[in-house]
C-alpha cells in the first residue's frame, strides 16, 4: 500500500507523492513499513525499533517491521507518526 500526500505548492500547482508504504510479510506475520521520518524521529513519536533502509537509492528514510502486538496496542503512535511524516513531506 502506498500513502500519498497530495498538496498545493507556493506557486498553486498541484504536488503529490508517495511519504509512506506498508507490505505485509506473511513469512515474518508483520507489516514492513518506509516512511519519510528517520528513525530517530520515529523513536520520538513513540514507533521504537526503525533503521535506515539498507538500499543508498531508497527515497524513504526508515524501515521498519510492526507485529501484532504493536497494530492491536499502539496503533495511535503510527498514525500520528505517518501524519508526522506527511507534513514533513509538504513543508520541505
Amino acid at each position: 500500500m502506498r500513502l500519498w500526500a497530495h498538496w498545493a505548492s507556493h506557486d498553486e500547482n498541484e504536488k503529490k507523492q508517495i511519504f509512506g508504504t506498508l507490505a505485509w510479510r506473511s513469512r515474518e506475520r508483520t507489516v514492513f513499513v518506509r516512511c519519510k521520518l528517520s528513525p530517530e524521529e520515529l523513536t520520538m513519536l513513540g514507533v521504537e525499533g526503525g533503521c535506515e533502509p539498507r538500499s543508498t537509492t531508497e527515497p524513504q528514510k526508515s524501515e521498519i517491521w510492526l507485529d501484532e502486538a504493536f497494530w492491536r496496542y499502539r496503533v495511535t503512535d503510527f498514525i500520528r507518526a505517518m501524519e508526522a511524516a506527511r507534513i514533513k513531506l509538504v513543508q520541505s
